[in-house]
């Protein structure tokens, strides 16, 4: 899975992507620490490079694609890749599909992170740093202990030398002249997420909205008669035992029908005029629940069937599980409360099957991927000499004893 983020300077992309990556094994490649990384290097490149970050401007997207190729190259045992600052513009946009492309891989997802001029300022031009223990502040939104101190570690903390105004204005207006034409490019391909959030809390409402773009199209909507919970009472003679080893031993068939015998004994009883079904779930229930309150799909198939075609106080035939026999006494047939309870859980549960099967797809494809380049590794000798027995009798023969 591959993740682009798109967003103007100081607007979070780190934060997310981030959470992200530790999520779901995704390596977070940051064109911006990329750069930094080959500036601190002691080369012509290195000395050309910090000199363009330091101006607040853009390298050319040649160089830019030829440390990002090697960057990718150098990556294994992670499960896609988050691209946090490129691309940059439509022409990038087309290379990274090109460079991607060449690897069996592609864009699976663009995040856009939109976020007001005035709110990534203070993002960027208050934005502290520890150079001890790398914790990252704002002096605008962060409480500190200590004046220019770190919370952590009581280092002084520092801040970087192109988050100025005038330079942040120049990164800002820049973004909008280059990038913006990116995300009309996306959108053309369905692969934009537009987000308007707030950008002061700790990141989690773009993270979690992202999930919902994942799950957008389950439908919310619930009828009463889908979610329509039900509450009954019962008496369960088992047919079972279990042993000193807690396992269970289930009745013969003899046993069963003496149990059988018994429960339409007390059925006949549950059914007579005053009867008090409660005195005879204390006398005869061997389940220490007697009231269950559940919807559709929570209950053995048998149970179930039975207690929803119950009227309210009416009583059903003999019911068998896997538990024994069961009569069951309808105390309500509907709950407004607990249906509008189940309502939410319905949908809860649609969603982590939907995120599943997304993220099933993916592990699916990366397994097969896996699997290809395992495959041509192999080198296959045809000899009509040599024959061979079938798979399963070679195992039986020679291994079957050991196991």
């Amino acid at each position: 899975m591959n993740v682009i983020f798109i967003a103007p300077p100081a607007a979070g992309k780190g934060t997310q992507a981030e959470m992200l990556s530790k999520d779901y094994n995704l390596y977070h490649l940051s064109t911006g620490d990329l750069l930094r990384e080959v500036a601190l290097s002691d080369t012509k490149l290195g000395r050309s490079v910090k000199e363009l970050i330091d101006n607040g401007n853009f390298v050319s997207d040649e160089l830019m694609f030829k440390l990002l190729k090697e960057k990718i190259d150098s990556l294994d045992n992670v499960n896609g890749i988050i691209f946090d600052g490129v691309p940059r513009t439509v022409m990038q946009a087309k290379m990274l599909e090109e460079l991607l492309s060449s690897i069996g891989e592609k864009v699976d997802y663009v995040i856009y992170l939109d976020v007001e001029k005035e709110v990534a300022m203070k993002r960027a031009t208050g934005r502290v740093t520890c150079p001890n223990c790398n914790a990252i502040y704002n002096i605008y939104f962060d409480k500190f202990d200590e004046e220019n101190k770190c919370n952590n570690c009581k280092s002084m903390l520092s801040k970087r030398i192109d988050d100025t105004e005038e330079k942040f204005n120049h990164r800002f207006d820049t973004y909008i002249l280059k990038t913006k034409p990116v995300i009309d490019y996306y959108n053309s391909k369905i692969y934009i997420i537009p987000y308007g959030m707030d950008m002061t809390g700790d990141g989690r409402d773009m993270y979690d909205k992202w999930y919902d773009f994942i799950i957008k199209d389950i439908n919310p909507e619930i009828s009463d008669d889908e979610a329509r919970t039900i509450t009954v009472q019962h008496i369960l003679l088992k047919t079972y035992a279990v042993d000193g080893t807690g396992k269970k031993i289930e009745y013969s068939e003899e046993e069963k029908k003496e149990v059988y015998r018994k429960a339409e004994e007390i059925l006949k009883l549950a059914r007579e005029e005053d009867s008090d079904f409660e005195k005879l779930i204390m006398e005869y229930s061997e389940d220490e629940r007697s009231v269950y309150s559940f919807g559709k799909g929570e209950m053995e198939s048998s149970f179930e069937e039975a207690s929803f075609n119950l009227e309210t106080g009416q009583i059903s035939d003999i019911v068998e599980t896997s538990y024994g026999y069961h009569i069951i006494k309808c105390i309500s047939t509907f709950n407004r409360e607990e249906t509008d309870a189940n309502k939410v859980k319905i949908v809860e549960k649609r969603k982590e099957e939907v995120f599943g099967q997304e993220y099933e797809a993916f592990v699916t494809t990366l397994t097969r991927n896996i699997n290809e380049e395992l495959w041509e590794s192999v080198s296959l000798i045809h000899d009509e000499n040599v024959t061979t027995m079938d798979f399963f009798e070679i195992y039986n023969k020679y291994f079957e004893k050991d196991s």
